[in-house]
């Protein structure tokens, strides 16, 4: 058995009498504070998990992020439709308005990313987004990671 997700922070909502005897649990214990949200109390960016850094880059370096390249450098309206391009727009548009207004890295973060969006709270999706397309490890070198499901697979064999 493998769970996912805030296990070391609320045993009792996630593991059975609260213990993970026999059970495999991620993030590990290295790998957890990946769901600090939307930063790392003890620092911002740039001491964010590398999963976490990279699903932030369209933020904080949206000119370097290859999707948004695939989908504002895309003329072929069979690829991506206009009202995707239009939107993004609305977002590169948006960034630069915070820039503009002196907001940094972690500025922009924290205020996409309001408190309003907490783990565990009604309506919350950070740690299920997370958990259902993020992973823990990360390859610089390829600039992808690995997924918690495709570590989970792994454990369960």
């Amino acid at each position: 058995m493998v769970v996912v997700g805030r296990h070391r922070d609320r045993p009792r909502k996630y593991l059975p009498d609260g213990r993970a005897a026999g059970i495999h649990t991620l993030p590990d214990a290295a790998n957890h504070h990946l769901l600090a949200y939307p930063l790392p109390a003890s620092g911002g960016y740039a001491g964010a998990h590398p999963v976490v850094r990279h699903r932030y880059s369209r933020l904080v370096d949206g000119p370097h992020d290859t999707a948004l390249d695939q989908i504002l450098g895309s003329g072929d309206p069979a690829t991506v439709e206009q009202k995707t391009v239009d939107n993004e727009l609305k977002i590169e548009e948006t960034i630069a308005g915070f820039r503009r207004a002196g907001l940094n890295d972690d500025a922009i973060i924290r205020r996409v990313f309001s408190a309003e969006y907490e783990p565990d709270a009604p309506g919350a999706y950070y740690s299920h987004n997370l958990i259902l397309v993020g992973g823990q490890t990360f390859d610089n070198a390829s600039r992808r990671y690995r997924g918690f499901f495709h570590d989970a697979l792994a454990a369960i064999g």
